[in-house]
């Protein structure tokens, strides 16, 4: 019984599930929103800084934390679409068996359109590391070149373009946009 009404088991679960599940999900959402100030205030900062301080060390590493940034922003974003799958597949199908209803899940992804907001601000994350990316790769190649060589300088911007082109490549084939692309 939940609060004097008779309740089978099997809602009883689906409730405990749904609880758990929301829970996930703002503990994503909240990192996803850490993430994001962080990566947006903190990446330009160390930028910066290695530009300001002549820290060629610093600018080098801050490709690799832009990279790291952006990996760790698709994981959770992709733990989202995670629950969100769950929540469609498994809590929706049971409690809304009935042809009627639909639950959230599924009124979202009935319509693309319903899901533009999500993209637009995921897009613009990733662009913004993408550009952090590029400025951080313009400042730190001459420094390299200056102390370590051309060779050296040659050979790290081999290594960062093929990270930049991992993370696009990631990105783009794991990030749901449109119906249908709930991973």
């Amino acid at each position: 019984m939940i609060r004097g009404i008779y309740c089978p088991e099997y809602v009883r679960q689906s409730i405990r599930r749904i609880i758990t599940v929301i829970a996930e999900i703002l503990d994503i959402k909240e990192r996803i929103t850490k993430l994001q100030v962080l990566g947006v205030t903190g990446i330009p900062i160390v930028i910066g800084a290695g530009q300001t301080y002549d820290l060629a060390t610093v600018l080098m590493a801050s490709l690799l934390i832009t990279l790291v940034f952006t990996f760790i922003l698709l994981f959770e974003q992709n733990s989202l679409m995670r629950a969100g799958k769950f929540i469609k597949e498994q809590l929706e199908a049971i409690l809304l068996s009935r042809k009627p209803l639909r639950g959230w899940e599924h009124w979202l992804q009935a319509d693309e359109s319903r899901r533009k907001a999500e993209s637009f601000f995921e897009w613009s994350a990733y662009m913004a590391f993408v550009l952090y990316f590029l400025l951080g790769t313009y400042l730190a190649y001459p420094e390299i070149n200056q102390r370590f060589g051309a060779k050296i300088a040659n050979a790290a911007l081999g290594v960062y373009s093929g990270g930049l082109l991992l993370a696009l490549y990631l990105v783009v084939t794991n990030l749901p946009i449109g119906k249908g692309k709930n991973k």
